[in-house]
């Protein structure tokens, strides 16, 4: 879940980066969902080895998560300040709720006009198990709440089934709170960080993500981040880490191969590459780049409604005439694209409501005064 959690006001560089690495991801869930998804199964030249790692999404969910963990704790970690972790605390429900329901809503209002042609388009692409078997229910108003506030959360939402990470982002958050409220009695944090992570492992990636970012966190506070940025050698490794990553994907692609846990590996190295080479950070602050991680979070959370909705109607208009050919899906799929980014950029006033409701919440004083600091 690509939401923009970068702290604000200092190192603008590094923070733009940060943004240009959730942008590009979330444009990897898209490409992915759009093209390997929908269009893979008549058109299996989208799931090539060769194109794996730019449609990769599990890779790219496990970057958002360690993106998250190392924004959550660095605001922190910069000022040793417990009133903004209690601050972050009290807004990380609503912060991630708002958004949700909006995006659900949009589903809500397709589905009670009619709007969807997701069961049409699925026979049509073979992805009836995928595609065509979302929305098996009566919508309502109530059942739209339920599923925004409690479900999303606890299982899975039925109106918007990409909004699976969100569990994940509220557990997560929360296990980086408590353990940055446990931080004046740690010693070492990067080395705890890393045991935690280690040990969390072997349960949940997506959480062990979190506290990846954690050590990220602190090691950027520490200065460390910056001094691998005046290494020539780590700059030409860093090179050859991505390159590596690259491979990787094409050799698990080619033999299907299935990451599971070791895609906290390459998802790690990702984050750290983009913010310890010089190379790679003038890319992602390029404005362009700036603008893809503005609209990352948006982009995430409003993608299904195109697919389901515009897009699945393509897909029918075009099947009218007979097979979806290769240049037909790449006008479909690049219409959709841009749907998609047009769609997220509409979407941002309903970021900066939730900015606005979770930041008055948070200045309410009813949290004890004497917190430690």
């Amino acid at each position: 879940m690509p939401e923009n959690t970068a702290p604000e006001g200092h190192d603008k560089g590094r923070l733009h980066a940060l943004d240009g690495i959730r942008g590009y991801a979330a444009l990897s869930v898209v490409l992915f969902h759009i093209f390997y998804e929908m269009f893979g199964v008549i058109h299996p030249e989208f799931r090539s080895p060769y194109l794996y790692f730019l449609m990769n999404g599990k890779l790219a969910v496990a970057v958002f998560f360690v993106l998250s963990g190392q924004a959550l704790s660095v605001q922190f970690l910069k000022r040793r300040d417990y009133e903004v972790l209690d601050r972050m605390v009290v807004k990380r429900y609503l912060r991630l709720a708002i958004p949700s329901l909006a995006s659900c809503f949009i589903i809500y209002c397709i589905l009670k006009l009619g709007l969807n042609y997701n069961k049409e388009a699925g026979a049509v692409l073979g992805r009836e198990e995928w595609l065509g078997s979302a929305f098996d229910f009566t919508p309502s108003v109530l059942h739209l709440l339920h599923d925004v506030f409690i479900d999303v959360f606890v299982t899975k939402s039925e109106y918007n089934g990409f909004l699976w990470t969100m569990k994940y982002e509220l557990i997560g958050s929360f296990a980086v709170f408590a353990a940055l409220y446990c931080y004046k009695w740690i010693r070492y944090p990067v080395v705890v960080f890393t045991l935690m992570a280690a040990a969390l492992w072997f349960f949940s990636y997506h959480i062990a993500c979190f506290f990846i970012g954690m050590v990220f966190a602190q090691l950027y506070v520490d200065g460390f981040m910056e001094r691998l940025k005046t290494i020539p050698a780590w700059i030409y490794a860093s090179v050859g880490i991505l390159i590596a990553v690259i491979a990787v994907n094409y050799i698990a692609a080619f033999y299907d191969v299935r990451w599971g846990k070791l895609m906290v590996f390459p998802a790690a190295a990702l984050v750290l590459i983009g913010q310890s080479n010089k190379w790679f950070e003038a890319f992602l602050t390029l404005r362009i780049s700036r603008f893809f991680g503005t609209i990352s979070f948006p982009l995430y959370l409003v993608h299904l409604a195109i697919l389901v909705s515009p897009m699945s109607y393509l897909v029918v208009r075009a099947a009218e005439n007979g097979p979806i050919t290769m240049p037909v899906t790449l006008v479909i799929g690049t219409v959709s694209f841009v749907l998609c980014i047009v769609a997220a950029w509409m979407f941002l006033p309903v970021e900066k409501f939730t900015s606005m409701v979770t930041g008055k919440l948070a200045k309410i004083k009813f949290l004890r005064p004497d917190r430690p600091r």
